[in-house]
């Protein structure tokens, strides 16, 4: 049930032992057929327009009816192809600090939009003791009630603090995202009724003014993933320290002991032009090893989000390895 639109209904969600549909051909005859009556009579007259709002989603997330979706109306056949487009984030310690919100076990936010809305409703009972029953959330403490003036204006308060005083929400990105490029296109139906016959053989006819026929498939079985990596991994970077510190200590045991051999305790030590020299080159190049060392952390701090790794479509039953492109995120 969403507060603004009303019965939600949810086709092919991902359940504990339940095996979700799959789809595994292309084209207008290999996806889901629906039919929907609106009922048309039984809306109340503060509503506006009719027809029902389609969301296309990950069968894993909540879908959230107020910002996602499209909507259609009756009398129309809507034929709506689908492209799949994956995104792999980084999580800490790079920057995006991206978040896997399906991971956590009992986590009420499936999403960042939902994280968002739960982060204001918290604020809306904390600062008027109720809740705002338009976002969908922590639906079981008190609602406000809209016709009060006092906590009208107090859910617009704590809205307009959130906005002037800068994000107070941590909801950071989520690690993967899904989002299937939806191409829509719609034709009237013909006549203004349309019969089928039932599971006993009778013609059973539907009023256009209440029905209207819905369509959706995959236009094709590729999808793009684009996927951040790290340029230098932590155990690389270790490893590579190590190893610089492993050469430059060895090459200054070495040269300490060629000076002793030169040059024995109990004699004085003359000023030698070629000691100097070496002296000095070791000293440059262990300030070298020093820059090449910072130049590497601050790459590695300087992580830039929006460079990907980009992979060329590939089947989804993933039949065929993808190929990377060398474009690297830091």
């Amino acid at each position: 049930m969403n507060f603004r639109y009303g019965n939600c209904f949810t086709f092919n969600k991902r359940n504990e032992g339940m095996k979700p549909l799959l789809v595994s051909e292309t084209g207008y005859k290999s996806g889901l057929h629906m039919e929907l009556n609106l009922n048309i009579d039984e809306y109340l007259n503060t509503t506006h327009t009719i027809g029902a709002k389609i969301i296309i989603h990950e069968p894993t997330e909540n879908p959230n009816p107020e910002d996602d979706g499209f909507i259609v109306s009756p009398g129309y056949e809507f034929t709506v192809s689908l492209k799949q487009t994956v995104y792999h984030r980084l999580s800490s310690p790079y920057k995006d600090h991206c978040f896997n919100y399906n991971s956590q076990a009992g986590n009420a936010m499936r999403s960042k939009n939902s994280c968002i809305r739960t982060c204001i409703q918290r604020k809306n009972f904390e600062n008027c003791g109720c809740i705002d029953q338009t976002l969908g959330v922590m639906n079981e403490l008190k609602p406000c009630d809209f016709t009060d003036k006092t906590d009208a204006c107090c859910l617009d308060k704590v809205l307009d603090n959130m906005s002037r005083n800068g994000p107070t929400c941590s909801c950071n990105l989520p690690c993967r995202s899904v989002y299937y490029n939806e191409m829509i296109s719609k034709a009237r139906l013909r006549a203004s009724e349309f019969c089928e016959m039932d599971s006993e053989g009778f013609p059973f006819c539907f009023q256009l003014r209440n029905h209207l026929k819905l369509n959706i498939y995959y236009s094709s079985l590729e999808r793009y993933v684009y996927e951040q990596r790290a340029k230098w991994e932590l155990t690389e970077l270790v490893s590579l320290i190590g190893n610089e510190l492993e050469l430059w200590l060895g090459i200054d045991k070495g040269l300490h002991r060629k000076l002793l051999l030169q040059h024995p305790p109990d004699q004085q030590h003359p000023t030698s032009s070629s000691t100097t020299n070496k002296t000095t080159f070791l000293q440059i190049n262990l300030r070298k090893s020093k820059i090449t060392i910072s130049a590497m952390l601050e790459a590695r701090n300087s992580h830039n989000p929006s460079l990907f790794l980009v992979q060329e479509p590939y089947i989804l039953d993933g039949s065929n390895r993808p190929k990377i492109l060398e474009l690297v995120a830091l």
